[in-house]
């Protein structure tokens, strides 16, 4: 039957990729009568049970459905095994017993017992035994139990070995009926309930054997595969109602929710009763996949947007599940079902056993906290989180080694993203962040000699085409990026008040020292990007950490070195904001030449990432912080606006120039900005014109695709405001500082001397040359053909918006500047 089974499979495969329906009609209707329904009892010497499906609510032809439902419904068997204990013997002790059968099994992938073989040493060892007639027919009785034993055994043995066969066959079988886009004369409701039918049978059979862990895994992977199926269904039922709500089916909805309750108690009864991890990695799969069915499940009953009500959120956002599916979820009893010890099933396989069983075990806490947060301190207060903390530096060297060397297994990588995401979800909660910082999460990272394996940029940046395998970059930022996710979660989630945290990931960039250096010192911030991902989260970080009370404290410790690093820090991040001071022009053919070709668009927005990140930190050094109250305490940029005070500044190696940034720049930085915008505004234009309105035979159109790439433009283009925002705010406050409070120098200096505004609070003042040169230049910037691009970056709000406000304080500063001062 498995083989019949096996055939029936291919071919429907066969013809349902050729789209013959009348073919497919014939191959459902005709491998099975409905007779009688004993074909499965025949062949597996049990008995059918009781048909529990209304077929004639399930299809529109009764006889067709009847026989596509039969198909399945073979797995439907009553296949009562009890395994027997072993036959308790007078004179042969049970140890000898176990050894015997051992050694008369016959190898092979189902081991039965050589009867011949174990009545003959039986036997053998009779004849040697010097003892009375009585006590030998005793022995001759006791022989033949035991050999009725292994007959029996061998029968059992066989008759799992034929069901086992014929569930994997079965489950072919249903996974190319589910790969086809729907099931055969049968509408949505039909085929829901359909595959509800099978699932909860599925379920019954898993319980009924969990010693058997090779049977009861295939009828978890079947079970799988239904629940990703009907999910699915559930989905593209959703996108068509999009389309046409007239399609909803709410009442239909509403009265199927009481199902999953049921598949919760059957899967992690389950769990609780497996004794084997390849058991348990299936019933985990299972287990994530019905969160996800029913998370899709619960849009069905809000009726929301699609689109704009998605289930599984973006890794931006922080929680997994929406609060509505989370409320469907605990309304089906998931916490009746959830005991403390499948809770430690749950937690022990996260650090020990089979790597895949790990990684799924990480990601079913993962969904717990979401369901519920208080599983964070049950994890932390059993060790459980001390023991994940700690098997980061137990892979430490296994990491590191797997960034260089190629041709290894990626499994350790792929092991600890999994923790270090299930870490990330904890760091979202304010508990889970004050257990972390307890248990010195962020101090065992700053330890990591992983993270300081940084690749060699030069070698890296010559490849210009990447292989199926990570490269060394790549591998590298799949260990150093979940380690910056943690720090700018915890720093996120405790606030920029809390001196803990932001202590904490100080340590860590001093101690990873040489790699935030190679990464801040690169001469081409365009090129591959990984590098600009890593640049990215470094800039986060760095402000997040920056205001004046982490400055006061890292002075008052007393320790020089670390000072004079984070002074050291400061001058190459205001080097890189300059080096990122390029048009867009140069910015996109560079993406497009250094980078992979497919990733042009997802670099530019790195690039205009890391720009936001680098001007908020200069924000953050004339303000102090958003931790202090007080506004505008020191001037950062230069008052010098000509172009070649830059370049000439950029070519000092020394960092003791104080002016290393210069109005020049941020001006620079926002005009670029602004033509970037329209650049794209008017690509996208073009695209939207030249689109054929008729789809030739043979072409598709990826609408994921064209809506990844329309997230992606509107993404830019609410950067390129926010940097427009940034720069006209520092623009203006180191206007109206010049112009109203710094001092005028009665003489020109020199132009070789540099004034070192931003290392003291000290300032040696401007000339009334040099407050004319920035009065004149910043009038010629502020046109009116500019001004016109200005406002329309911002559509929302054209007349009362931030870049409107700041505009006109620039205008009235400008217009209204102290005659005295430009005439000293």
């Amino acid at each position: 039957m498995n083989w019949l089974l096996r055939i029936i499979a291919v071919e429907i495969k066969m013809h349902g990729h050729r789209n013959l329906p009348t073919t497919l009609v014939l191959l459902f209707n005709r491998p099975i009568e409905k007779k009688n329904n004993v074909l499965g009892s025949e062949l597996l010497q049990s008995q059918s049970s009781n048909n529990s499906f209304e077929h004639s609510t399930l299809n529109r032809d009764p006889d067709n459905g009847k026989k596509l439902l039969s198909l399945l419904e073979i797995v439907n068997l009553e296949f009562e095994l009890t395994f027997e204990d072993l036959p308790k013997l007078k004179y042969i002790e049970p140890t000898i017993i176990n050894q015997l059968i051992s050694k008369c099994e016959i190898p092979g992938k189902v081991p039965l017992i050589d009867a011949k073989q174990l009545h003959l040493i039986l036997m053998n060892d009779l004849k040697s035994i010097d003892s009375s007639s009585i006590v030998k027919t005793s022995l001759l009785q006791e022989i033949q139990e035991l050999l009725e034993y292994a007959v029996r055994m061998n029968d059992k043995r066989l008759r799992v070995s034929c069901m086992v066969k014929y569930i994997d066959a079965w489950h072919q079988l249903t996974a190319v009926i589910c790969n086809m886009a729907n099931l055969p004369f049968m509408e949505f409701q039909q085929h829901f309930k359909f595959i509800i039918d099978l699932l909860i049978l599925l379920q019954s059979k898993v319980i009924l054997y969990p010693k058997m862990s090779d049977l009861s895994t295939l009828i978890t992977n079947s079970h799988l595969l239904l629940l990703i199926h009907l999910n699915n269904t559930i989905y593209q039922h959703l996108e068509l109602c999009d389309v046409n709500p007239e399609m909803y089916l709410r009442s239909f909805f509403t009265g199927q929710s009481s199902v999953f309750s049921s598949m919760f108690q059957n899967i992690l009864k389950c769990i609780q009763l497996s004794g084997s991890q390849k058991l348990r990695t299936s019933l985990y799969s299972s287990l994530i996949a019905l969160i996800n069915l029913m998370a899709t499940y619960s849009r069905t009953l809000t009726n929301g947007n699609f689109k704009e009500n998605s289930i599984l959120f973006t890794a931006t956002n922080k929680q997994i599940l929406n609060s509505k599916s989370i409320e469907f979820i605990k309304s089906a009893h998931f916490d009746q079902y959830l005991s403390v010890q499948i809770l430690d099933i749950i937690c022990v396989d996260l650090t020990s056993g089979h790597d895949i069983c790990n990684i799924l075990s990480y990601t079913i806490c993962e969904l717990l906290i979401d369901i519920h947060p208080t599983f964070i301190s049950y994890i932390s207060d059993k060790g459980y989180l001390k023991n994940i903390i700690s098997s980061l530096l137990e892979s430490d060297s296994e990491l590191k080694d797997l960034i260089s060397t190629k041709n290894k297994t990626l499994k350790p990588i792929y092991v600890y993203e999994s923790k270090m995401s299930l870490l990330n979800k904890i760091a979202t909660y304010k508990t889970g962040a004050d257990a972390l910082l307890n248990h010195q999460a962020i101090a065992c990272l700053s330890l990591m000699n992983a993270i300081d394996a940084h690749p060699n940029l030069e070698a890296s940046f010559k490849r210009s085409i990447k292989k199926s395998m990570p490269d060394e970059g790549d591998r590298y930022m799949m260990i150093c990026s979940p380690a910056m996710c943690l720090c700018q979660t915890v720093l996120s989630t405790q606030g920029n008040t809390n001196m803990t945290s932001i202590l904490q990931v100080v340590f860590y960039l001093v101690s990873h020292r040489d790699t935030v250096k190679i990464a801040l010192t690169n001469p081409a911030p365009l090129c591959e990007q990984w590098y600009l991902k890593e640049l990215y989260q470094l800039t986060s970080l760095f402000v997040y950490i920056t205001n004046d009370d982490t400055n006061s404290e890292i002075n008052s410790s007393g320790d020089k070195d670390i000072a004079g690093l984070f002074y050291q820090y400061s001058m190459l991040l205001r080097r890189t904001l300059k080096r990122f001071c390029l048009n867009s022009s140069v910015m996109l053919k560079k993406c497009s030449e250094e980078s992979n070709p497919n990733y042009d668009e997802t670099s530019v927005t790195l690039y205009l990432r890391i720009t936001l990140n680098l001007l908020n930190y200069v924000s953050n050094l004339m303000d102090g912080g958003l931790a202090s109250g007080q506004k505008f305490k020191r001037p950062i940029l230069d008052i010098s606006v000509s172009t070649d005070s830059v370049i000439e500044n950029e070519s000092h190696g020394d960092f003791k120039t104080g002016n290393i940034l210069s109005m020049n720049t941020i001006i620079t930085i926002m005009v670029d900005t602004v033509e970037h915008y329209f650049v794209q505004v008017n690509t996208e234009t073009k695209a939207e014109n030249g689109k054929s309105p008729i789809q030739l035979f043979g072409e598709s159109s990826n609408e994921t695709e064209i809506e990844n790439k329309d997230i992606g433009d509107q993404c830019q283009h609410i950067l390129c405001k926010q940097i427009v925002e940034v720069c006209l705010y520092i623009l203006w406050v180191h206007t109206n500082y010049y112009f109203t409070q710094s001092p005028v120098q009665l003489f020109h200096s020199p132009k070789g001397l540099n004034r070192s505004r931003s290392s003291n609070n000290d300032d040696d003042g401007v000339t009334s040359d040099e407050l004319k040169v920035l009065r004149q230049e910043l009038v010629k910037v502020f046109n009116k053909a500019f001004l016109e691009k200005l406002y329309a970056t911002n559509e929302d709000k054209p007349d009362d918006s931030f870049i409107h406000y700041m505009v006109h304080k620039i205008k009235k500063l400008l217009q209204f500047v102290d005659s005295k001062r430009l005439s000293n």
